[in-house]
């Protein structure tokens, strides 16, 4: 069996899974490791914005509020998620 990586854009609070490195050469903000130091690792979604508010618009949802397993947190895209589907 295969897997390949899909865009989810369904993540709910307390799905777990795993931080992708998109090539975006920032730090995460007030993080003190790159991106691409926390590439693979495991996040457990907090919550998910899903309707514009103050700091969401409608252009950059869906986003996730989620938590690095050293407690670490920040907000990510859909697509710096991992999702995977076996074929």
């Amino acid at each position: 069996m295969m897997s390949r990586r899909i865009l989810r854009e369904d993540w709910k609070a307390g799905d777990v899974t795993a931080y992708i490195y998109g090539g975006t050469p920032e730090v995460l903000p007030h993080d003190t490791l790159t991106p691409q130091d926390r590439n693979g690792s495991e996040v457990t979604i907090v919550t998910a914005f899903t309707e514009p508010d103050d700091t969401h618009d409608t252009e950059v949802l869906p986003m996730y509020l989620v938590r690095f397993s050293d407690g670490y947190e920040c907000e990510l895209w859909a697509d710096e998620l991992l999702a995977e589907v076996e074929e």
